[in-house]
């Protein structure tokens, strides 16, 4: 009777081992058009552009901008905000230097602005990024360029 249970228990235990083994696997990712199920969503704080990607986006602090939106997500030792931009510095340029444009320096962001009807430049903005602050604004005359150097002053100059 001894030999029969452990048979038993030995065919069982075999039995066990080999389902785990031979038993149907789970689909492999994009085989057959299978896509696995979304397990977790994170909500975006700026929704990118339609290719996918954001007209400013700085890495080193966390930086996001499309649109009207500019948005410093939280951080570890930087307390996270979100700002609605007027209208003429919105961010939508992937040309530095074209209307609608945003020049990053260290934690500073330069805006220019462009209003409707208006060629070139109208304003220009300097933005804080660690308090989410425009620190000052200036109106453009009609004509006016505006160029930033490297880390040096802002230029701005209206000929003629």
């Amino acid at each position: 009777m001894g030999r029969w249970w452990r048979r038993v228990l030995l065919a069982v235990t075999v039995g066990a081992l080999t389902t785990g083994c031979f038993g149907p696997q789970p689909p492999l990712f994009g085989q057959d058009g299978v896509v696995p199920e979304e397990a977790a969503r994170v909500p975006m704080e700026v929704r990118p552009g339609a290719d996918g990607t954001w007209a400013l986006y700085v890495p080193e602090l966390g930086l996001r901008g499309q649109g009207r939106s500019l948005v410093l997500p939280e951080g570890p030792s930087v307390k996270g905000w979100r700002r609605e931009l007027p209208a003429e510095f919105a961010v939508t340029s992937h040309h530095p230097g074209a209307v609608h444009s945003a020049f990053v320096r260290g934690a500073s962001v330069v805006l220019v602005g462009g209003r409707e009807g208006r060629r070139g430049p109208s304003a220009v903005a300097w933005f804080d990024v660690l308090s989410g602050r425009v620190l000052w604004t200036r109106n453009l005359p009609s004509g006016a360029t505006v160029q930033l150097s490297g880390s040096g002053p802002l230029v701005v100059a209206a000929c003629g």
